[in-house]
């Protein structure tokens, strides 16, 4: 098996004949006499990953000998292609060191070499890596050495990054998550662009597999920083966060669909709901002072559906579930009854002409006093409230005094203060549609 690895890796390389034929052609059509099949076909594929290794350093004879090499005959291009990259392979075997020690990574074979940083960028090259390298270098055996150039072909390229989903002891899952991840479309190039798809996959997917343990799913993202460093970055999802996804995601705001990926970086990074609810109902009850606003920041895209929602409804409640079951809170019946209790007191500002007016100003008080996390001032103005309207306050304010609960009932008040009563079918058609631009 291990005599003919590097066989096969070359075939994987080079099996999809046709992308293979039009890259040849594409490139002979730019660079004429200039052309290099090498480059073009294995150089291309590996260079970001394995920067100064055997198989890219544009020094090799078996490398340059190709110059110029073009045919319209596939097989004699792929055939000298192929060849090249064997020499590649022999010349890996031939760099060896006498060292005495056990290869690091399969424990099994005497080492052979250190790992090199620069040959394996990104997988190694970053400051702490090439620091702990120069102090405490890592042995390999050759077979494992190589079996590191397969890296690359796990990874998908999108936007610049490289992005890998990894589900241990299941090989079949990884495969097919990884080939959705290759295969589909272009998303939006942003935080972390086209990894969203594949979490939303693996989302669906948690709806079905009980059995799957979310938290040991990983998923992997490498940013190229320049020829000898790299960013990566891995997640995962947490217990919590998967029962939260079982019980609720299927309750997300239709009419919030363009800022699906944003509440799934808050989620991911584990910030608070909250924090993205006060962006989204700052959007919609301050529109003027956001009028202006501008950049393509997470933050700015929340205000800015804020700004887009037609009208506030119930919906906005799934926020606060899907929170305070992260949080594992279990008194989230308080969110209904706050939710009434807020419109009950609107029906009742509307009522009268005199109290109409001033209900714009209470809500940008509370807005204020949710923002600073003031439970004594929101109950001031609740107290002020319920006097214009001489109702007595709900005893479940009295809850909001206890911290845990102060955001999820203030948040579901304000929600009901500021909603709109319409007919189910009016709300399904509203709820179908994505928000519509300021």
């Amino acid at each position: 098996m291990w005599e003919k690895l590097p066989e096969l890796y070359v075939e994987y390389l080079l099996k999809d004949k046709e992308s293979v034929k039009k890259l040849l052609e594409d490139s002979y059509e730019q660079k004429g006499a200039d052309i290099n099949p090498y480059n073009t076909l294995i150089y291309s594929r590996l260079r970001d990953f394995h920067s100064n290794s055997p198989f890219t350093n544009q020094s090799h004879e078996y490398i340059r000998r190709l110059k110029g090499v073009y045919s319209e005959n596939l097989e004699e291009v792929l055939g000298k292609v192929k060849e090249s990259f064997l020499e590649a392979y022999r010349k890996l075997l031939a760099t060896t060191k006498d060292l005495s020690s056990t290869c690091f990574f399969c424990h099994e074979r005497q080492a052979k070499n250190y790992v090199d940083a620069t040959t394996f960028t990104p997988l190694f090259a970053s400051l702490e890596t090439v620091r702990n390298f120069i102090w405490d270098p890592i042995p390999i055996c050759k077979e494992c050495e190589f079996l590191l150039y397969f890296a690359s072909a796990g990874f998908y390229k999108s936007a610049g990054k490289y992005l890998f989903v990894y589900v241990p002891d299941d090989l079949l899952e990884t495969y097919r998550l990884n080939l959705i991840l290759s295969t589909k479309k272009e998303i939006e190039k942003e935080k972390l662009g086209r990894v969203w798809s594949i979490v939303k996959y693996v989302l669906e997917l948690e709806k079905q597999k009980s059995s799957w343990v979310l938290q040991n799913i990983y998923f992997v993202e490498i940013e190229i920083v320049g020829d000898a460093t790299a960013n990566i970055y891995s997640f995962h999802i947490s217990p919590n966060l998967a029962k939260a996804i079982r019980e609720l995601i299927d309750n997300y705001p239709k009419n919030l669909q363009d800022i699906f990926s944003e509440f799934l970086f808050y989620i991911y990074t584990g910030r608070s709901l909250y924090e993205f609810l006060f962006l989204l109902l700052s959007g919609f009850i301050r529109k003027d002072s956001y009028k202006n606003l501008q950049g393509g920041t997470i933050e700015s895209k929340i205000v800015q559906a804020g700004r887009n929602m037609k009208y506030i409804s119930q919906n906005l409640l799934f926020f606060i579930n899907f929170q305070e079951v992260l949080n594992m809170n279990e008194q989230k019946g308080y969110i209904d009854r706050a939710f009434w209790a807020g419109r009950e007191l609107k029906k009742l500002y509307k009522e009268n002409e005199s109290t109409r007016k001033k209900l714009e100003p209470l809500t940008y008080r509370l807005l204020e006093a949710i923002r600073r996390k003031d439970k004594e001032y929101f109950i001031h103005n609740l107290i002020r409230a319920y006097l214009e309207v001489e109702k007595e306050i709900p005893y479940l304010f009295k809850e909001a005094l206890d911290d845990k609960n102060f955001s999820m009932i203030a948040y579901a008040f304000l929600i009901g203060l500021n909603s709109e009563e319409k007919s189910k079918e009016e709300q399904a058609n509203d709820e179908g549609e994505n928000s519509e631009s300021a």
